[in-house]
C-alpha cells in the first residue's frame, strides 16, 4: 500500500501526531509513505518519504480537521487519489475517521469507508485555475461599507446589497452557507448554492442554482471598486468586473463511512 500523507503541522502537538502515523503506516502496516519536500523536513522524515507523487499513491490522508480535508484536495483532486480525512482537529465534519481508530488497527480499516463523489466549484483566475470543495466567497474590500452584486445562470438573476455573496458546493452547504441562512443541499445533488451575506433587503433570499451551467457574478457597485475573492477560505485576490464560476471538470473521490452518516 502506498499512502501520501498531508498533516496539519501548525502546531507542535501536530508535528508529533504525524510522526505518530508516519510510524504505524511503515512500521505496522508496512506502507510505502509520501509527504510533500516541506512536510517531510518539519517531521524530520527520511529522504524516502519523498519518493513518489501523489499520482502514484493508493490513498491520500488529511491529518487534521476539516480545514487539513481541504487542503489536501488540493492534492487529491489532479492526481484523482481518493482522499482519507482522520480527524485530529476541532471540527472533522469532512474526516471519515477519527484519530483514535487508528491505533491496534490494521488496513483492513480502510474497508468500512465508501467512496463519495464531490462536485467542486471552478474558477479562472490572472491565467491560473482554482477549484473549491466548500466555497468561493466574493466579500466587500471595505469594514463598513457595503457592496452591490450581481449572480446569474441560465435559468434566473438577482441583485444583492449587502457584505457579499456565498456559492456553495453541497459538501460546502452545511458550512459558512449554513451559518449565512442558505439550504443544505445532499452531497450528490447536482446544484450550487447562491447565498447573500449579510444583505440589505427582506427579499434577497438564497437560490439553488443547476451546476450545468456558468454562474456569473458582476460587481456593479463598490466604495473601493473592488471586491475580495476567496476560495475554501484562502485569498486568491480581487475582483474588479466580473467573475464566472464552474463545476470543476474533476470530483473529488472522498472516502466517508459506510453507509455514509447524514450530512444534516
Amino acid at each position: 500500500m502506498k499512502l501520501f500523507l498531508c498533516p496539519n503541522l501548525y502546531t507542535d502537538v501536530q508535528v508529533v501526531t504525524a510522526r505518530k502515523c508516519l510510524r504505524l503506516f511503515t512500521e505496522s502496516w508496512h506502507a510505502r509513505c509520501a509527504l510533500t519536500p516541506e512536510s517531510a523536513r518539519i517531521i524530520s522524515a527520511g529522504a524516502d518519504c519523498c519518493s513518489f507523487p501523489p499520482e502514484e499513491a493508493d490513498y491520500i490522508l488529511a491529518i487534521g480537521g476539516d480545514g487539513s480535508v481541504l487542503r489536501a484536495a488540493q492534492t487529491a483532486v489532479p492526481a484523482q487519489k481518493p482522499l482519507i480525512g482522520i480527524n485530529n482537529g476541532r471540527l472533522g465534519f469532512l474526516c471519515a475517521l477519527p484519530m483514535e481508530s487508528l491505533w491496534g488497527s490494521t488496513p483492513e480499516l480502510w474497508g468500512r469507508l465508501a467512496l463519495s463523489r464531490r462536485s467542486l466549484l471552478h474558477f479562472s483566475q490572472n491565467g491560473r485555475d482554482h477549484f473549491a470543495l466548500n466555497d468561493i466567497t466574493v466579500v466587500k474590500s471595505r469594514f463598513g461599507e457595503t457592496i452591490e452584486l450581481g449572480v446569474s445562470s441560465a435559468s434566473t438573476a438577482a441583485r444583492w446589497i449587502g457584505d457579499g455573496i456565498i456559492l456553495s458546493t453541497p459538501t460546502g452547504s452545511t458550512a459558512y452557507n449554513h451559518s449565512a441562512g442558505g439550504p443544505i443541499i445532499a452531497p450528490d445533488v447536482p446544484a450550487f448554492a447562491a447565498t447573500p451575506i449579510c444583505p440589505h433587503s427582506r427579499d434577497a433570499s438564497p437560490m439553488v442554482l443547476s451546476d450545468l451551467s456558468p454562474i456569473r457574478i458582476d460587481l456593479i457597485r463598490s466604495p473601493a471598486n473592488t471586491a475580495e475573492i476567496f476560495s475554501d477560505g484562502a485569498h486568491t485576490g480581487d475582483i474588479t468586473d466580473h467573475l464566472l464560476v464552474d463545476r470543476n471538470p474533476l470530483d473529488l473521490l472522498l472516502m466517508v463511512p459506510a453507509p455514509e452518516r447524514s450530512f444534516s
